[in-house]
């Protein structure tokens, strides 16, 4: 088996900005309406205009490409908007008109529409809603003169065409921050489209749709996203990077639906995940000593690429009779909603590290109390120490169980974690 994704620099995939469902977060505060008057005769109050992105106080990094301002306008037929920008720096405003454009849901892949799929829609709020790109040298302008001080934005629409009769008005301030985000973003494009489940067995998309996943990398400062990665016909999932970026860790899974597999890759300008690199939880001690499946779950790969952390069933002595099963120690859940297709959390199951010098995997105490399940462990950024979540172990699917037909649903099985820390001290918790 050999995966294989490169860094350097192929032809870009365009993708339509915007392309989706816009985000919005919370809404700028207008300022009250009859703090804006109408430049005409008699004062006449001004209908607010509520901007929903980018949030009050939003802070920007310095290679960020321009976003794209969205607000909703209460008054009656406005035709223009003038966009007007002042700066706390001292140095001279702007001023863009524009007629607003409507929003609209980007391009979808049409092999990941399934009939079990709802297609997206505007919000009642975000169909309502008009928005503005500022071009790149203008919005170069406001970054420049918004460094950690604040620049206000406000928006005013009119009637007219030739911007003489206002009729509302609202504002919001943003700055840029003097640190820059440095590094891309690695990231998963995963289709949305619900597929039926089994108990106890992680299955967020149907076997056919999998190839379509894509592994992606961007800049904040990029206009598109490069491919590195797709057309796979195995899971590639979880993963994870060592502090330095030298070191990738990923869940694979192999031939016959094994999902005990991982893999700890060097990564390189153009990087290959072969079959050297993929280990095997279930043939280290103390899981061969066991006579049960085990699976490694939301592993994580240390600061200094030396370690993995990751979750196991209690190992027990050997045993005969059934082998252990998934639906032993997660609860999944599936549903037809895209929106929200699966829900899955381990009610079993403690912390293991794995040492790449050693090739060894150990139990980590302190986190290994078969009382409890202990998951989703995550280094401290020096290493010293290991976050986890612990709540009372349970079983998934306890009798008299039902089927929930959405998240949240009460008839899940319900499960409260809290967080510990506990010190790594070379594997000696």
């Amino acid at each position: 088996m050999a995966l294989l994704f490169v860094l350097d620099r192929p032809a870009a995939q365009h993708v339509p900005h915007g392309a989706g469902l816009p985000s919005l977060h919370r809404a700028a505060t207008a300022p009250p309406a009859d703090s804006f008057l109408s430049p005409r005769p008699g004062g006449e109050r001004l209908a607010p205009i509520t901007i929903n992105y980018p949030a009050e106080g939003s802070i920007f990094p310095p290679e960020i490409t321009p976003p794209r301002f969205i607000w909703r306008d209460a008054s009656e037929g406005p035709t223009l908007w003038l966009i007007e920008v002042s700066f706390s720096d001292g140095s001279a405003g702007m001023q863009v008109k524009s007629q607003g454009e409507r929003l609209h849901i980007g391009e979808i892949d049409p092999r990941c529409i399934a009939d079990t799929n709802k297609l997206p829609e505007l919000t009642p709020q975000e169909a309502a809603s008009w928005s503005w790109l500022p071009d790149a040298a203008t919005w170069a302008t406001i970054k420049k003169h918004s460094v950690e001080r604040p620049a206000t934005v406000t928006i005013t629409g009119f009637r007219d065409k030739n911007a003489t009769q206002a009729v509302s008005r609202g504002q919001c301030m943003i700055e840029t921050s003097k640190d820059p985000v440095g590094a891309p973003i690695f990231y998963r494009d995963v289709p949305l489209i619900p597929a039926p489940g089994e108990q106890g067995v992680i299955k967020p998309l149907p076997e056919s749709i999998i190839p379509f996943i894509k592994w992606c990398l961007r800049s904040v400062g990029d206009t598109e996203s490069r491919t590195l990665m797709t057309g796979l016909h195995t899971c590639a999932n979880c993963h994870s990077f060592s502090r330095d970026g030298k070191t990738m860790g990923m869940d694979v899974d192999g031939g016959a639906n094994e999902k005990g597999l991982y893999s700890l890759t060097p990564v390189k300008q153009e990087t290959s995940i072969r079959k050297e690199n993929v280990i095997k939880w279930s043939s280290f001690r103390p899981l061969e000593d066991s006579g049960n499946l085990r699976v490694g779950f939301m592993s994580q790969v240390s600061p200094d690429g030396r370690y993995v952390v990751t979750m196991i069933n209690n190992p027990g002595p050997k045993q005969g009779g059934p082998r252990f099963r998934p639906q032993d120690r997660i609860y999944v859940a599936n549903f037809t909603d895209y929106r929200f297709g699966q829900v899955f959390y381990p009610t079993k199951g403690m912390l293991v590290w794995y040492d790449r010098e050693a090739r060894q995997l150990n139990l980590l105490p302190g986190a290994d109390d078969p009382r409890y399940v202990q998951t989703g462990g995550v280094w401290s950024p020096d290493g010293k120490y290991i976050v986890f979540a612990r709540a009372l172990a349970r079983d998934p699917y306890p009798e008299g169980w039902k089927a929930p037909r959405f998240a949240n649903d009460p008839n899940e099985t319900q499960i409260q974690y809290d967080l510990y820390r506990v010190p790594f001290n070379n594997g000696q918790g």
